[in-house]
């Protein structure tokens, strides 16, 4: 909890505000907090505050009183951030007053150059703020993902998950996101990228495909694992935030070479995001 003796974390503070503060008043007060953070720290709560509040009308239980939102809102109105609809006490907001509530989006990548490669046309930067854009609209966005090329790296990857986690993803994901591995067909321009000829392999007739290979064999191996973690907890329903602690774990130990155990900085949710009943494996 917040007192007078402890600083923010403000990277805690951002994915989990009501574990850090007593209540949104309090955020108002902490003089460490620039009005910029304490206004993004209260939209993060507000939309936290949001998908509670349709749980509640849902008829689907929720750990909190969903009327934390007006205290929120009022917050909001304090620092002046832009008050008006989207900041009024509500039900469903924004994209979802209009049928809208979620995305999916090819974000594929947050490394640069990965991206560069694949000419998607965005930018790492470009996902933080469609990721902020859908958020203040009460719309959650669901990345589509391709975490294994031949660029791809171990601490890549690594950063790729560390990014799920700090911009709180773990439940806007399927865990089979996490496994994608890029698919080279006939005529596609990638095979033309001077860089990945040395680990393209042959022809598949019947699945119309090349194989390649990475040039690091660990990574081809972390694909696997994950790839069978991510099918075992579609299989059993495993909670997202378990599944994404495995595959954490799995990235980490083999980069280290041994056993190593994830710290979670995500919290589990009875409330989830909106998602489809069947993951998307493209």
């Amino acid at each position: 909890m917040a007192n007078s003796e402890k600083r923010i974390d403000l990277r805690q503070a951002l994915l989990n505000p009501a574990i850090v503060f007593l209540g949104p008043e309090h955020v108002l007060e902490r003089d460490e907090l620039t009005r910029e953070q304490k206004i993004e720290v209260l939209r993060r709560w507000k939309f936290d505050a949001l998908q509670l509040q349709v749980a509640d009308e849902e008829n689907m239980p929720s750990e909190q009183s969903s009327a934390i939102l007006d205290r929120v809102l009022q917050a909001l109105h304090a620092l002046n951030a832009n008050p008006g609809l989207e900041d009024s006490p509500s039900t469903k907001h924004g994209g979802a007053a209009l049928g809208c509530v979620f995305v999916r989006s090819a974000v594929e990548s947050v490394d640069d150059r990965i991206l560069q490669y694949l000419d998607k046309g965005h930018t790492r930067d470009d996902v933080v703020a469609a990721l902020e854009i859908t958020r203040a609209a009460e719309v959650a966005l669901r990345p589509s993902l391709l975490p294994f090329t031949p660029w791809t790296t171990l601490s890549g990857y690594l950063e790729l998950l560390e990014f799920v986690q700090d911009h709180d993803l773990v439940y806007q994901l399927d865990p089979v996101q996490y496994s994608i591995r890029l698919l080279l067909p006939p005529g596609s321009w990638l095979l033309d990228i001077p860089e990945i000829q040395p680990h393209v392999g042959s022809l598949i007739q019947e699945d119309f495909m090349y194989t390649w290979r990475h040039p690091d064999p660990r990574v081809d191996m972390l694909q696997r694992q994950v790839a069978r973690v991510a099918e075992e907890a579609a299989g059993s329903g495993e909670d997202p935030a378990t599944t994404f602690n495995r595959i954490k774990e799995l990235a980490l130990s083999t980069i280290h070479g041994r056993p190593t155990v994830a710290r979670p900085r995500y919290r589990r949710r009875s409330a989830r995001p909106p998602h489809l009943t069947e993951a998307w494996f493209c």
